[in-house]
């Protein structure tokens, strides 16, 4: 059996490409053999699963620098330059995400 995340990363495929058919999502899920309520439990799950990896914990440890910025997410531990824009943080953040 899939685990979560390969349940969850299957239902987000699932719903960009109902949004990419050009379909209603009714005429989507017809056409592709899922009933409406399963879709719409499927599409709740991916909206919380993306909200969830939008908090990144940011841990201060005894042995950073009080100018350095600790990432640490599924077992991954980045450690940045204060000084790192807030829009490249932003961006690593999404893409390990």
């Amino acid at each position: 059996m899939n685990s979560d995340e390969d349940k969850i990363c299957e239902w987000k495929s699932q719903v960009e490409e109902c949004k990419a058919s050009g379909l209603t999502v009714k005429e989507w899920c017809e056409e592709n053999g899922i009933n409406l309520k399963t879709y719409y439990y499927r599409q709740k799950k991916v909206r919380e699963n993306e909200s969830m990896r939008k908090v990144v914990p940011i841990s201060s440890f005894s042995h950073l620098h009080s100018s350095e910025i600790s990432i640490e997410k599924n077992g991954l531990h980045i450690i940045l330059p204060q000084y790192v824009s807030p829009e490249l943080i932003l961006r690593l953040v999404n893409e390990l995400c």
